[in-house]
């Protein structure tokens, strides 16, 4: 599974455990759009909620650094 660069980084911030303002904030965007962000990549995976979303990218993709 790819995501776009935007994506990933959303979507390594909430592994982190960043809330959606805090990740607003760093990517210098809105809360809703990163919300949105994370919408898509839960459809795109198919995922029930976000930590699902990060189990399931975690497994198609094992090379992913997930620095905390």
């Amino acid at each position: 599974m790819k995501l776009s660069p935007t994506k990933h980084k959303i979507l390594t911030l909430v592994a982190q455990g960043y809330s959606d303002k805090e990740i607003g904030c760093m990517l210098k965007m809105s809360v809703r759009t990163v919300q949105t962000h994370i919408s898509y990549i839960m459809a795109k995976l198919r995922a029930r909620n976000r930590t699902h979303a990060v189990v399931l990218y975690l497994s198609s993709n094992p090379n992913w650094k997930i620095l905390v």
